[in-house]
């Protein structure tokens, strides 16, 4: 019963990636015919600064209040 429930729990997340991975290419698709090269880049370029200063924005808080949750 075990197995069956962990193989059941594999195949949805697998599909569960899968899914994410082809919306994922498709906004991508209409994003950059919206915007075009030089749009699409800035939006790149935008999305990079934002991730690179959300990292340095959390500074290890999350895993901190983690610890002191559990």
């Amino acid at each position: 019963m075990l197995g069956r429930k962990i193989a059941y729990n594999t195949i949805i997340s697998a599909g569960a990636r899968v899914i994410t991975l082809a919306l994922s290419l498709i906004i991508i698709g209409f994003i950059t015919r919206y915007l075009g090269q030089a749009g699409f880049g800035q939006y790149a370029t935008i999305l990079a600064f934002l991730f690179f200063f959300t990292v340095l924005a959390d500074l290890g808080l999350y895993s901190i209040c983690l610890r002191d949750i559990s």
